[in-house]
């Protein structure tokens, strides 16, 4: 039987490192991994959980993406919400202080664009916290860089139709489709 554990997630991924090459991971969301915490409080397993992704992905040098939501914001005098921190995300403050990179995405109904705050970075030679700010095309489902007063600058091109198009013969295989369930690792 499948399950949701980190455990069995990380068995999942290192299958894939080793049978098709992928190269980063994403979990998301965090609060759909089963927890094994027990009587662990809570802030103890989390530290485990991103101590156990962390080193996952130094040693099969791999990216992984974990995506975890804030805890339930509140409304700002003007009826809108603020840009969460990493300290927002429900649970513990392991979400800032263990991350190599945080990264907040945030929608802003009102003003209908989305803010993607990076608030931290570990290594400061690898880049800067900041904020960028985009508009969604609701034709192509992307999004595109915005600044307030001028309008986007949207590219109707489709990259996934013309992308298989070019694509080069010696490029990365599709990703892995098990035939048999017994395929997988677990």
């Amino acid at each position: 039987p499948r399950r949701n554990a980190i455990a069995d997630i990380l068995a999942c991924a290192e299958f894939l490192v080793r049978r098709r090459g992928i190269k980063a991971l994403v979990i998301d969301p965090y609060n759909r991994i089963e927890s094994q915490m027990g009587d662990t409080p809570e802030t103890l397993y989390i530290s485990s959980v991103l101590d156990s992704l962390s080193e996952f992905a130094q040693r099969l040098d791999l990216l992984v993406i974990l995506v975890a939501h804030p805890r339930k914001m509140m409304r700002t005098p003007r009826g809108d919400f603020e840009i969460p921190t990493l300290y927002d995300i429900s649970g513990s403050a392991n979400f800032f202080n263990k991350a190599d990179y945080g990264v907040i995405i945030h929608r802003d109904r009102r003003e209908d664009t989305v803010v993607v705050s990076v608030q931290k970075v570990k290594f400061k030679h690898l880049g800067h916290p900041g904020d960028a700010l985009f508009k969604y095309d609701i034709a192509t489902g992307r999004y595109a860089p915005f600044t307030p007063g001028e309008p986007p600058d949207f590219d109707p091109t489709n990259h996934l139709r013309d992308g298989a198009r070019i694509r080069a013969p010696d490029s990365p295989p599709a990703p892995f489709q098990p035939e048999r369930e017994e395929q997988l690792p677990f």
